[in-house]
């Protein structure tokens, strides 16, 4: 009996220390704009303290791309197609690339400011991501059990299509050619630019938005709360926060980004942001932020971008 005790003690500790993240609660100083929208915000981009975009629409009806060019000021409005807009991404080079609904794409590749048309497949695809523009990795899914990778060369050349068996929502490359997918109970990592895949056994999460700031190390979030790193470019991952397992509270995570290895923002529904100066070793839990659903986030050296789906747009001094 007191083996039998002694083990599920063990057992309890080292669930505790796999899924704990050393946090205190702060206030920041932050400046709130607001994004003249009466549908959802899904994403934002911004190049510098003043350019930016944030995509945004109705699910059948209206994608829309928002610009500001004062830092969240005023805004222009450029309605791109008649279905939600989900995601953008920016290359290493500069290049812009957004997707959405419907297999909708565009980019702005030399030659025209949009280049827009379907994707080779009409899914509704959540995230896009690439790393200098060449191999582009599109993601979607639908009902949690069937999940579509896209992956592109160039600006036209669609070189794969692969239908799986989980629905996924997030992407990161780590460099030209490494790539990690996340989704609902199940992580696959790519070697090859996006033309092969390989499941990781990383399944205890609906995983929403991967980000590798430097070509070795990256982070990955969930739904449910957890928070993964990687440091060997997303071929393996362990656990930062682990949000399913025992005493550890829901946390409704849905973006991260990080501005370098150790500054770093992940955010999620009713107001929820934590900020890490460290890597991820420990978390500052934001407490004075707006209480809307954050669906967005981008981490500079001095501020952060976070974006609601409301439109509320705040800018978060470090």
């Amino acid at each position: 009996m007191r083996s039998r005790l002694t083990h599920l003690l063990g057992l309890c500790i080292t669930v505790l220390a796999l899924s704990a993240c050393k946090n205190e609660r702060i206030d920041v100083v932050f400046e709130e704009f607001s994004v003249p929208i009466n549908h959802k915000a899904t994403a934002l981009l911004f190049k510098d303290g003043n350019k930016g975009y944030v995509t945004s629409g109705d699910d059948w009806t209206l994608g829309v791309l928002n610009i500001t060019e004062d830092g969240g000021s005023t805004w222009a409005k450029d309605t791109l197609t008649d279905n939600l807009l989900t995601d953008i991404d920016e290359s290493i080079l500069g290049n812009i690339f957004i997707t959405g609904y419907v297999g909708f794409s565009a980019n702005d590749f030399p030659g025209s400011f949009w280049q827009m048309g379907p994707l080779w497949t009409y899914r509704h695809y959540d995230a896009v991501d690439t790393y200098d523009g060449g191999y582009r990795v599109y993601v979607s899914g639908e009902a949690f059990n069937v999940g579509y990778v896209t992956t592109i060369y160039g600006s036209t050349s669609i070189l794969a299509h692969d239908t799986l068996s989980h629905d996924f929502e997030a992407v990161g490359f780590a460099d030209g050619l490494n790539v990690t997918i996340g989704g609902y109970g199940q992580v696959r990592h790519s070697s090859d630019g996006g033309l092969t895949w390989e499941v990781l056994d990383v399944t205890n999460d609906f995983f929403k938005d991967i980000h590798f700031p430097e070509t070795e190390t990256g982070f990955m979030c969930g739904f449910n709360g957890s928070i993964y790193k990687s440091k060997d470019k997303g071929r393996s991952w362990e656990t930062l926060r682990r949000g399913d397992a025992l005493l550890v509270p829901d946390k409704r995570f849905t973006a991260l980004h990080f501005a370098d290895a150790n500054l770093g923002y992940v955010v999620g529904e009713d107001g929820l942001a934590w900020r890490t100066k460290d890597g991820g070793d420990s978390w500052e839990k934001i407490k004075n932020l707006p209480n809307v659903d954050f669906v967005s986030v981008q981490t500079f050296t001095d501020y952060a971008w976070i974006l609601g789906s409301d439109g509320t747009l705040l800018k978060v001094m470090n």
